[in-house]
């Protein structure tokens, strides 16, 4: 009975693994599985920068940019621990985990949403913004900016759409 079940739970295990891996047009394989930190900035109705970043655990990093940033499209990078430490660093320094999920204000219409998160000992929070935030955050999304800044990236297509 044992033999007839496995038959069928290793495939399925072996299918759920190879689904977190993403490949990308530069041949590398990314393990997505688990996000550390991401930001997200969002569209307003004047020349703000839009762009994502998603970082991975294993310092495996995804930068999307979509309007108004230097970076058009998508790109890779493999951050090293230090770039990971920074952005753990800031969180802990303006207490990232008890700020509030949300800051909203009715009257900005025009000014856009910035979402980030960070995973910190084991607790995984995102903040999203716009106006009427604690001026603290700021700090922490500039730590995102100097690693895009920092970084060297490699062009690459969208990791969910590249086929095996």
């Amino acid at each position: 009975m044992l033999k007839h079940i496995s038959f069928f739970i290793v495939p399925f295990i072996l299918i759920l693994a190879c689904k977190t891996l993403k490949k990308t047009n530069t041949g590398k394989r990314l393990d997505q599985s688990t996000l550390f930190s991401s930001i997200k900035r969002e569209y307003c109705y004047g020349n703000c920068p839009v762009y994502e970043l998603r970082i991975f655990k294993n310092g495996d990093a995804i930068y999307h940019g979509i309007g108004n940033v230097e970076l058009q499209g998508w790109y890779y990078s493999k951050l090293d621990n230090t770039d990971l430490d920074k952005l753990r660093e800031k969180a802990r320094e303006i207490n990232y985990i008890d700020l509030d999920s949300t800051y909203y204000h009715p009257q900005g219409v025009d000014a856009p949403y910035t979402t980030t998160s960070i995973l910190i000992n084991k607790t995984f929070k995102k903040v999203r913004r716009q106006l009427k935030y604690p001026p603290k955050l700021l700090s922490f999304e500039r730590v995102f900016d100097e690693i895009i800044e920092s970084t060297n990236w490699e062009k690459t297509t969208e990791p969910d759409k590249e086929g095996d």
